[in-house]
């Protein structure tokens, strides 16, 4: 393995050990860029914008993120893969007999209930993404109430 591959595999490493440790589901180059993510202040060191982006772009390839717009300014980050997020969200309710229980986004990321699950105060846009695909395995239903709001319907397998 060549050192400049090295290199972007123990950012990718850092990226999702950081955001995952802060809960951070995004990252905008502009705003990110001087922060400890890609800076060090204390041996003076930064990351430049076309290194940074270069090493989202990996995160990108490997699915581990997905880009926020067309410009390529920020990514989405999943420090779980969407699959390895719905698994875990479709095991929580297995695991509660929640099959054929209709539930809000809210009550499985931020409630008491969940508190001590890893989905908890999961990002909205993270979550509707793993929950769209378990809808598209038909493990899931997405139901929006007459006022907007979503509930979700979990079938068995």
């Amino acid at each position: 393995m060549n050192t400049r591959k090295k290199q972007v595999d123990m950012w990718i490493d850092f990226i999702l050990d950081y955001t995952k440790f802060h809960k951070l589901s995004q990252i905008q180059l502009n705003q990110h860029l001087n922060s400890p993510l890609f800076c060090n202040s204390k041996i003076n060191r930064k990351l430049s914008y076309e290194s940074a982006h270069y090493i989202l772009e990996e995160l990108v390839k490997k699915g581990n993120a997905e880009w926020m717009d067309k410009e390529k300014t920020g990514v989405y980050v999943y420090w779980y893969k969407i699959d390895h997020w719905a698994s875990l969200i479709y095991k929580y309710i297995t695991d509660n007999n929640m099959i054929d229980v209709v539930c809000t986004p809210y009550e499985l990321t931020e409630s008491d209930e969940v508190s001590d699950q890893e989905f908890y105060q999961l990002d909205n846009n993270v979550f509707m993404k793993a929950i769209k695909h378990l809808e598209e395995k038909n493990l899931s239903k997405i139901i929006t109430g007459n006022s907007g709001e979503i509930g979700i319907k979990f079938k068995s397998m």
